[in-house]
């Protein structure tokens, strides 16, 4: 059952603008507006009223928040990404909530915890994979030409190695099928890289917000979900 929570809403329209005004062009910007989203969110639980913990643990119990890689709007559906379960775990990590794989090789899984942390961890889980993926296109093209200069580079070194009197024969100087699969791993390392970008930059909010919170019950109880919603899967 949906939570209607405004800061849902609040999210999906932070996200919308920055969508419609396209303001992210690389990693840095993502990075910062992770942030912005993530002291959204935490200081939103830190103002918090104890009787609003109260009723938000009597009206949000804890459970499953499913996420197929249908509902993902770019390629990658069937076929589990470990980029994306990186970051769907970092964004539970700091939402407190979990994140659960189904089946080794799927790429669909679920998002446990109360009902508003876990929507709220699959609508910014859904927004930072598909910008991850636009980014991704967007710097391979950009890095395409010196990319190709490193792979000739390497083509040359080992042209070099095979006539040094172990295989002689002609190495070609341009290979598309090599290069392809040079580039494929260039984009898995850059959206693993920008997994754990995104992830620090959380983890750091969520952490400098803590330190900086004045009301210690609303910290107790941000803390007292995670063991919380640990049992509850087990």
């Amino acid at each position: 059952m949906a939570s209607n929570s405004p800061i849902i809403e609040k999210l999906r329209k932070l996200m919308a603008h920055e969508q419609s005004a396209r303001a992210i062009d690389s990693l840095l910007e993502a990075e910062a507006f992770a942030e912005k989203i993530q002291n959204l969110l935490t200081e939103y639980k830190l103002s918090m009223t104890e009787i609003e913990f109260d009723a938000r643990e009597e009206g949000e119990p804890i459970d499953w928040e499913n996420v197929s890689g249908d509902e993902i709007n770019v390629g990658g559906k069937k076929i589990r990404q470990y980029w994306r379960m990186k970051l769907a775990n970092g964004i539970a990590e700091v939402n407190s909530c979990q994140a659960i794989g189904r089946g080794a090789r799927s790429n669909s899984f679920a998002f446990v915890g109360r009902t508003t942390d876990r929507e709220l961890c699959k609508v910014l889980y859904l927004y930072m994979v598909e910008l991850g993926e636009e980014l991704v296109k967007r710097c391979a093209k950009d890095e395409r030409e010196v990319q190709k200069l490193k792979f000739n580079r390497e083509v040359q070194k080992l042209k070099f190695y095979l006539t040094k009197g172990i295989m002689a024969y002609d190495v070609p100087d341009w290979a598309n099928a090599a290069f392809n699969a040079w580039m494929k791993d260039f984009r898995e390392s850059w959206k693993s890289g920008f997994a754990d970008a995104i992830y620090k930059r959380l983890k750091d909010r969520y952490e400098q917000a803590l330190r900086d919170a004045t009301g210690q019950n609303a910290i107790i109880h941000i803390k007292k979900d995670a063991p919380t919603e640990q049992r509850w899967v087990r």
